[in-house]
């Protein structure tokens, strides 16, 4: 997972999944495709929204950044006894890290880093996977969720001894899940729906039948990238659709979605969000018309802040950039966080790619040796262990781990 141009055209152009009826087929499900008709919708509830205005956003440096906003910040070196091509996902628990990377999970420790095991299932065997589009932990259960949406299988991982203890059918193919209690949610893509004029985002499930839909697909969305856009977080699903400019709350409980908050921003891509694109289409236009839109699985919610990250299209220069930004909630104001380097202008750390958050943290990896090499050469790193560890860091190490404790 690195902070360059992969994490956006890693994911420019993934055709429909098209899903099919399995083992557990029910009656949403007719001929390899689920009857959205069927399902009972989501209530919507009108709410205040917060807006979060990126036209207006003061500049805050990295320095100002962790001044004001850190507490406290822990730096964890991940062993690199077993190298790991680039991460595509992380999830994490009170013990340990878990990184997807090349359809393996490898598991560290959270607090030292050293290598615990690795997660390798991969083949066409009998609890194998093909490939893994997922991961989730579950704390409580002692379980890892590996999903392989092109087998529509579910792999439940002991994260004791990182054995399979069970594979489960899911109810259709989706590339991203995750579970809350008794009940999954499944992120579909375009292509799902028995009338392909009609796909919903977001499909509530109990283990037989899908029992609520939310967010309907627009056409902006139709044949563009797949970004994971569902957060967990005190028992409330943060759902970020692709593309949007609208962040929505489902209360788990009692089956209701909200709009909480609104981004604002006159560049928006999401005004035409009526529009259908061609595969790759989008890309040019947002270029060519210089239009931002939200990474979709880059938004980090804390009880006062909010971190994500923008793509920023210029005519001029010709390729899309990443922006980051806070959100202080308490404060309603928006930052725009002017992470490039600053000769003589020392910080506790680079600022870091970001993976997870929880009521107080912000958790991110540093991959970018060549940028932490800069840093050190400079005498920016104010934090000793990093500044020791960027002194003898080479090129394919293994990520830096990262702990913000906020004020």
């Amino acid at each position: 997972m690195t902070k360059n141009l992969f994490i956006i055209f890693g994911l420019v152009l993934i055709l429909p999944l098209l899903c099919s009826c399995n083992n557990n087929s029910n009656s949403e499900l007719s001929d390899g495709a689920v009857d959205f008709a069927n399902i009972e919708t989501t209530e919507s509830c009108s709410n205040k929204y917060e807006v979060i205005d990126i036209d207006n956003a003061e500049n805050l440096t990295e320095s100002e950044f962790y001044s004001t906003y850190v507490e406290d910040i822990q730096i964890t070196q991940i062993s690199d006894y077993r190298p790991m091509k680039p991460i595509s996902r992380v999830c994490l628990d009170n013990k340990n890290i878990y990184a997807l990377s090349d359809d393996k999970v490898y598991v560290f420790d959270k607090k030292t880093g050293e290598y615990q095991y690795c997660i390798d299932y991969k083949g066409h065997g009998h609890k194998e996977y093909i490939s893994i589009s997922d991961i989730q932990v579950i704390p409580q259960k002692k379980e890892l969720l590996c999903l392989s949406d092109t087998q529509r299988k579910l792999f439940r991982i002991s994260t004791e001894n990182g054995k399979v203890k069970n594979v489960e059918n899911t109810l259709a193919g989706a590339p991203f899940i995750l579970e809350v209690g008794d009940y999954t949610y499944y992120q579909f893509a375009y292509g799902t729906g028995l009338n392909k004029k009609e796909t919903w985002l977001l499909m509530k499930s109990d283990s037989t039948h899908f029992i609520k839909k939310a967010v309907e697909i627009q056409p902006i969305q139709k044949m563009n990238y797949l970004a994971k856009g569902m957060y967990l977080h005190n028992n409330i699903l943060t759902f970020v659709p692709v593309y949007s400019d609208t962040i929505y709350h489902v209360n788990t409980n009692e089956d209701k979605i909200k709009p909480v908050y609104v981004i604002q921003d006159k560049q928006s891509l999401w005004k035409q969000h009526k529009t259908e694109f061609n595969p790759g289409e989008i890309y040019e236009y947002a270029i060519k018309n210089g239009k931002n839109y939200l990474e979709a699985d880059h938004f980090f919610e804390t009880k006062n802040c909010i971190l994500f990250t923008m793509v920023s299209n210029d005519a001029q220069r010709g390729y899309p950039i990443l922006k980051e930004y806070l959100y202080c909630k308490n404060k309603h104001k928006t930052y725009f966080l002017d992470v490039n380097s600053y000769p003589n202008i020392p910080v506790a750390a680079p600022f870091p790619t970001m993976v997870a958050s929880d009521n107080n943290h912000f958790f991110g990896l540093l991959t970018n040796v060549e940028m932490l090499k800069d840093y050190e050469q400079y005498n920016m790193i104010t934090n000793q262990k990093l500044s020791d560890i960027a002194k003898n860091s080479q090129e394919g190490d293994n990520p830096i781990f990262i702990t913000l404790k906020l004020k």
